[in-house]
């Protein structure tokens, strides 16, 4: 007994700390509005952009960072361990002002507007607004635009010094021990550095004209564009009139794929073929949704319900795994229930 003793206390001991390795987990949903961001926790790039779902993440701080071109990033600490499941949402601020526009003559900094074009999505600071020969032209204000006029008119001031100082220093009678005077030298040497500071006021100016970049409305997502489409397909749906809805859902689904309105698409879209018995097609959504687009609104649902069409198709197998990847974030769900599923699934798959 002696000799078994420390063995059965290691075993406890090591039973215990996998048991609290178990529990210190927890799930993190990050979204963003708009979709598609870039995400960065603890100084480390994670492959996926947002939604994405962060499982079994152990218990502590983490530091998130969200960040999308054309918006103002964001940075959050986070504690996982408060909850077992946690949602993150970030609303990121465009850097980007629009600015519709008619007819077909404008200019934004050198970029012509193309056919179809109505506006602008441009960065926001100041522009100057022109009309040359018919053409509305916006360009950016340089912001040291002050100070690179100041420049200039120091160097033609100074020049001007310079010249005439010269001059009367060749043409002086008066005999000097130096060939040109003081004030001379003084002007030339300020006139050099004056136009040192123009020249490179000017050449900055040209880079930073053209790093600032312009985009057409039309060619730029907005995350807002497909509520009207989204209210429209819901009303249709409410009224009965399934095909007019579905088909609202799929072009808000091929034209606004960064909307926040997707994930609630994508699953009422599979719901619709699921009951016209398009399981193939339900399918498929319900994985995009899961593995593309996760939200904790409709996370579990599309788990669960992947799970019933690959039990009636009698894959038992991949039914058991749908399940497994379910985290509870909707209150719908038990662990004991989806325990108890997967044990009849088990006996089923065990039966083949």
């Amino acid at each position: 007994m002696d000799k078994k003793h420390p063995i059965c206390a290691l075993w406890f001991l090591l039973c215990m700390l996998c048991g609290a390795y178990g529990q210190d987990t927890g799930h993190l949903f990050i979204t963003s509005t708009p979709f598609g961001a870039r995400v960065t926790i603890n100084g480390r790039i994670l492959p996926e952009k947002t939604p994405l779902l962060l499982r079994n993440l152990e218990d502590g701080v983490y530091t998130v960072r969200i960040e999308r071109e054309g918006y103002e990033s964001t940075v959050q600490t986070l504690e996982i361990g408060d909850a077992p499941v946690i949602q993150h949402t970030a609303t990121l601020v465009p850097l980007f002002v629009q600015i519709p526009l008619s007819g077909k003559a404008v200019s934004v900094n050198g970029q012509t507007a193309q056919d179809g074009a109505f506006g602008f999505m441009i960065p926001q600071g100041t522009w100057n607004i022109s009309n040359e020969s018919g053409r509305i032209m916006l360009d950016p204000v340089y912001p040291f635009h002050s100070q690179k006029i100041a420049a200039k008119s120091a160097t033609l001031i100074f020049a001007t010094l310079t010249l005439l100082s010269g001059a009367h220093d060749l043409l002086s009678p008066v005999e000097k021990s130096a060939f040109l005077s003081p004030f001379t030298f003084v002007c030339g040497a300020s006139s050099i550095a004056a136009g040192s500071f123009w020249t490179g006021y000017a050449l900055h100016q040209r880079t930073f004209t053209a790093s600032v970049t312009s985009l057409p409305l039309n060619s730029y997502e907005d995350t807002y564009k497909g509520q009207a489409l989204y209210n429209e397909a819901e009303a249709r749906l409410t009224a009965g009139s399934i095909d007019e809805a579905l088909d609202l859902y799929s072009r808000i689904l091929h034209t606004y794929p960064y909307s926040a309105y997707l994930p609630g698409v994508l699953y009422k879209t599979a719901r619709i073929n699921e009951i016209k018995e398009n399981n193939d097609v339900a399918a498929t959504l319900y994985s995009l949704l899961i593995t593309t687009y996760p939200v904790p609104d409709f996370y579990d649902k599309s788990c669960f319900a992947l799970s019933l069409i690959q039990e009636l198709n009698k894959e038992y197998t991949r039914s058991i795994q749908s399940l497994r990847k379910m985290v509870y974030a909707d209150p719908g769900y038990s662990a004991e229930e989806i325990s108890a599923r997967i044990r009849i699934l088990e006996e089923l798959e065990a039966e083949l």
